[in-house]
């Protein structure tokens, strides 16, 4: 998967890129319900899955793994957006450090 800011024509920004078995996601404009200013491309043949924004709610305040992983996900994904971060460079799961 390519992770990218498009551009004129073919001036488009990558990045990051996701390898097999990687969760990959557009987190931030599916939790803020809002587009993305990037793009996500499968660049080879893709298994994708998907959950609706209300089943997820669901899962995040009726499992307690679920209400951990939500906002686990939110630090890693949401709060680079408004440090003016990568997600994928202040990830904790890529770095091996946490910055929260």
């Amino acid at each position: 998967m390519r992770f990218f800011i498009p551009g004129d024509e073919e001036n488009d920004v990558t990045f990051s890129f996701s390898f097999a078995g990687d969760f990959v996601s557009a987190y931030d404009s599916f939790l803020t319900r809002q587009p993305s200013i990037y793009h996500v491309e499968a660049l080879t043949d893709t298994v994708l899955y998907r959950i609706s924004h209300g089943d997820l709610q669901d899962i995040y305040q009726n499992t307690a793994a679920g209400n951990i992983i939500g906002r686990h996900a939110g630090r890693i994904f949401i709060l680079p957006f408004f440090a003016g971060r990568s997600p994928c460079s202040a990830s904790p799961l890529k770095s091996g450090t946490s910055n929260y």
